[in-house]
């Protein structure tokens, strides 16, 4: 039945062994929902960049937030396989949670973060310059910048020595006007190169430009030459290796070229042919060849220096004409350059995150839902092998190994391409194997009826796989188009489902027509499978679905109508989950350790609370002990209204100059059952003593962690003055993190004077673990954060999926010869994602079912986007065949309604089939997920539906809609199916 039989068990066998391999030598990433990780927080000072003229002071700080995520989230999670959650905090911030994946990986993830990634290559400036009336004298310039290094800054340090350790410093003086002592040209500015420690044998310095005769007359040596001529002192871990600096004047006015003008795909990291040290190669963008390279040819003989962030990283010589291409050398690691390559991949930032935070979070999901995600999941896999051997058989067992191999061949995949896997993604995984019975039962029909034909088993089974094989292709080539285009068109999450999607087509489609057939040949071969018995469900039906065509499609249509007009009438807040409507971010700080149950148990005895914030998202934060923590992340949605609400306050409450505090927070703060930790100062009060010329300032002042008592007691007399009492609230301990405070206080001091003075007072000190000093804040943040699926991110979506459409009518138009398949597949799945969505927002609206619209439901959408077109197309394809039997026979009476009817009928089997599989896997993780919280809930409830619609628009809708648009062709005499005038194969009249 096969040939060369042996190759393809090797083949086969090859391919397993990798995934084998793949999956035993890495660990799975598991994602927020399963595992937690780390959440890391960043606030981006727009306010001072305007200042520095970084950024152009136009600009809305908005517009400059809304750059910065993208470009971010592209550094972060390009693919959309890491599960990262990006979102936007407060005015100036946002908020990166990560699942777990490794030290090693987050400080990577940090460093490209925190990269501006501002490249430039620009003309170092050559004595002499003369164009657009500037004129450089690098003579005179040195000797400026020479007279302003050796006087002191406002420290009272040398300049020199603050730019030798800071080299960004050198912006004090090109910001310095020219009456001032700056430079004497503004189109001149210089930047800092530093020179680290060379690699290779010996202990010495990088080659430095300033050591070199020919190039001294341009560069500035902040160092002197016995610090040059010694060796490099050892470097300390943890701290960034030693280094010495030098400047370069360069040439502002002069034609440049930024990481904007290179060609993102050319971006990659590679090691030097000459040095044989890491480096990036480049390459210009097609519209900036021509351009860089007259570039390059009118400057021969100069000096291109490569500026990364500010710094000068190596300085190269033209030698001739470039044609838009190059490397980037200075000094890099393997892991710089491969930062470097991706942060010019994705574009420079205009303005630097800093750090603010970084914390360890917990899992999403409590241990109780992600127990019975697993239980269901698990459920499904065991009904689907039971319904397959119950219906096949021995053939049941040979798709049940293929499937099995198939979900086995993704999850390597998953590990190869490092993927992140969540509990949606694991239902994912084995709703794959559901949907890839679909292939078995489509070759095991074919099987059948062509035994029933009356041919042999061995001519039956290659002829099964032969019939089958150009049906399975077409079904899924539609489905990988889509997968190509959301990949591509798609940014985070969207491209992320792309690529598992692509990933599951390939490997079902390998197991099915490799692995399958393989199987097959073996037992038939060792007369191990002599006859092919199977159940005859659903078969040799002759029902009339196209009678009832109209009547459905306009019930259809009356559906859709309703209940989009229904979902106009639910507020988005009650149809959108965070992911769209984003909401608040909370952290809270408790005295006693508690349960994520227990913590969601504890907000919900505050009825008011609960009426305005329902549903609160919490997870644990820091470290674990028995399940508790001490400090929790709260998120809460908040709706259209109460975001505006909250932005006029906070915009009315900085035109005061005053803190603002949201009423979430404060609501927080008065639940009496919730075991916050104290505020910072407690029983604060000015005693006022008439005979007295000061009062005693009394407060209780609350800690994180530890403090020595007697340190706050010398502070405080060392600010303060006389003889103040500080003293621990509880017992005598020298170490305390509650004191009691007294000390002098002027007769008019207020409450915010007192508290101001003991913060002044503890200004600098650090605490027994010789951290910063800590005071207690129950809850330290409160902050309104954006929605995931925002912006450019649901534009990119919505964008995929209309071009992904587009796409599949003109394969369709292709493989079919005609446009009308194509919008009949189209209007099938328009259907379905319109019957599912006004399906979820109903009875989520009337609380039937927790299934808000959230990143898991995009999920399942563009699932049942891909089920739907693989349907429609098994069906389209028997009616494709059966008028090309009808045209070969020439004398059938049978109209195209009766052969619609007969393609439709002859497939029934494997439509009802596929349908009851995949729903088996569904329908158990709805109903072990019922009422339980868990976001498979709603996940797999959308799929139920979208599941039931598939199959009736095949039917229903696909069908009809190809009828309608025959009729209509066939009254303009249009031609056939296979390019024939009506009159020459089936009639043009239809009944239906």
């Amino acid at each position: 039945m096969i040939e060369n039989a042996r190759r393809q068990v090797f083949l086969v066998a090859l391919i397993a062994a990798l995934a084998l391999l793949f999956t035993a030598v890495k660990d799975p990433k598991l994602g927020l929902d399963l595992s937690g990780g780390t959440q890391l927080i960043y606030d981006v000072d727009i306010e001072q960049a305007k200042a520095e003229g970084l950024v152009d002071a136009s600009m809305s700080d908005d517009v400059i937030m809304k750059d910065t995520l993208a470009i971010i989230s592209e550094r972060v999670d390009p693919n959309g396989t890491r599960d990262a959650v990006i979102t936007r905090r407060g005015e100036t911030g946002f908020l990166i949670e990560l699942p777990d994946v490794g030290e090693t990986e987050a400080e990577i993830i940090k460093r490209q973060i925190e990269n501006l990634g501002r490249l430039e290559m620009r003309l170092v400036a050559i004595e002499g310059y003369r164009d657009n009336g500037v004129n450089f004298d690098l003579t005179k310039e040195k000797e400026r910048l020479e007279k302003w290094l050796d006087t002191d800054d406002a420290e009272g340090a040398k300049n020199r020595a603050a730019i030798a350790r800071y080299p960004e410093r050198i912006d004090r003086y090109n910001n310095l006007l020219t009456k001032d002592g700056g430079r004497l040209e503004t189109q001149l500015r210089w930047f800092p190169r530093k020179i680290r420690a060379a690699s290779g044998p010996g202990n010495t310095w990088d080659y430095s430009f300033s050591q070199d005769s020919r190039q001294r007359a341009f560069v500035v040596a902040v160092f002197g030459p016995g610090q040059y001529g010694a060796p490099p002192p050892a470097a300390v871990e943890g701290e960034e290796p030693p280094f010495l600096v030098e400047l370069f004047p360069i040439n502002m006015d002069a034609e440049h070229f930024t990481g904007e003008d290179m060609n993102a795909a050319g971006v990659r990291s590679s090691t030097d042919p000459n040095s044989g040290l890491p480096c990036v190669n480049y390459e210009i963008a097609a519209g900036k060849k021509g351009d860089y390279a007259d570039w390059s040819s009118d400057n021969k003989g100069e000096k291109s220096a490569i500026i990364l962030n500010g710094q000068v990283r190596s300085a190269p010589s033209f030698q001739g004409r470039i044609y838009g291409s190059g490397i980037i050398t200075g000094s890099f690691t393997v892991g710089e350059a491969e930062d470097l390559a991706k942060v010019i991949k994705t574009g420079s930032l205009q303005v630097k995150p800093e750090p603010v935070s970084s914390q360890t979070i917990g899992a999403t999901l409590g241990k109780r839902s992600i127990e019975l995600g697993m239980f269901s999941i698990s459920a499904g896999a065991i009904l689907v092998l039971m319904f397959i051997l119950a219906y096949y058989r021995l053939a049941g067992m040979v798709a049940f190994t293929a499937i099995a191999l198939n979900v086995f061949l993704i999850y390597g995949v998953v590990q190869f391409i490092e993927a992140t896997i969540t509990l949606p993604g694991i239902a994912g995984l084995v709703l794959t194997m559901g949907m890839a019975v679909d292939a078995n039962i489509l070759i095991y029909e074919r099987i059948r009826e062509e035994i029933n034909k009356g041919k042999e088993l061995l001519q039956a089974v290659r002829s099964g796989f032969d019939r089958a094989m150009v049906t399975i292709l077409d079904a899924n080539i539609t489905t990988f188009i889509a997968g190509v285009v959301l990949y591509n068109v798609g940014v985070g999450p969207v491209r992320g489902f792309a690529v598992t999607l692509m990933v599951g087509i390939l490997t079902s489609l390998f197991t099915a027509l490799f692995v399958t057939r393989l199987v097959f040949h073996y037992l038939m071969d060792r007369k191990l499978l002599e006859q092919f018995k199977v159940a005859t469900w659903f078969t040799g039906l002759r029902f009339d679905f196209v009678k009832l065509g109209k009547g459905a499609f306009a019930g259809s249509i009356i559906a859709i109508i309703a209940g989009l007009a229904y979902s106009t009438t639910v507020p988005a807040d009650k149809v959108l989950g965070l992911d769209f409507t984003g909401g608040a971010s909370v952290e809270l700080r408790l005295s006693e350790p508690q349960t994520v149950a227990q913590v969601r148990d504890l907000m919900a005895t505050d009825e008011a609370f609960n009426a305005e914030f329902p549903d609160p998202m919490v997870n644990t934060m820091g470290s674990l002990v028995d399940g508790k923590a001490s400090s929790f992340s709260v998120k809460l949605k908040i709706s259209e209204e109460q975001r505006a609400q909250f932005e006029e306050e906070i915009k009315a409450a900085k035109e005061r100059g005053e803190q603002y505090e949201p009423p979430y927070k404060r609501q927080l703060l008065g639940n009496p059952r919730l075991p916050l930790v104290a505020g910072a100062f407690s029983k604060v009060e000015n005693n006022e003593d008439p005979g007295q010329p000061v009062n005693l300032a009394y407060a209780e002042v609350h800690f994180e962690s530890p403090v020595e008592v007697a340190e706050v007691r010398q502070r405080l007399e060392s600010q303060r003055g006389g003889n103040p009492n500080v003293s621990p609230i509880e017992g005598d301990e020298p170490q305390t993190t509650d004191l009691w405070v007294e000390f002098p206080i002027a007769k008019n001091a207020s409450t915010t004077d007192i508290t101001d003075a003991i913060t002044t007072a503890l200004d600098g000190m650090q605490d027994t673990t010789g951290q910063p000093v800590a005071l207690s804040n129950p809850i330290p943040s409160a902050e309104i954060i954006s929605g995931r699926m925002v912006g450019e991110l649901r534009t990119a979506a919505i964008g995929a999926l209309v071009l992904s459409l587009f796409l599949i009518v003109m394969y369709i138009r292709l493989r079919f010869r005609e446009y009308k398949y194509g919008f009949a597949a189209v209007a099938a799945l328009v259907h379905d994602v319109l019957i599912t969505f006004c399906g979820v927002v109903a009875l989520n609206s009337l609380g039937l079912v927790n299934a808000e619209i959230d990143l898991p439901m995009i999920a399942a959408f563009l699932t049942i986007i891909g089920y739907s077109i693989n349907d429609t197309i098994v069906i389209f394809d028997r009616v494709r065949e059966n008028v090309g039997e009808h045209d070969r026979l020439g004398d059938s009476k049978e109209t195209f309604p009766e052969l619609l009817n007969r393609s439709i009928n002859q497939t029934l089997s494997r439509t009802i089939l596929t349908s009851g599989t995949t729903l088996f896997v569904v329908f158990a993780v709805f109903l072990v997920n019922r009422g339980t919280g868990s976001g498979l809930e709603g996940f797999s409830f959308a799929l139920i539906i979208g599941i039931l619609s598939g199959t009736y628009s095949t039917i229903f809708i696909a069908s009809p809609v190809v009828l309608w648009l025959r009729d209509r062709e066939a009254a303009r005499g249009d031609t056939n199916l296979e390019g024939k005038r009506e009159d020459a194969g089936v009639p043009a009249k239809t009944s239906a």
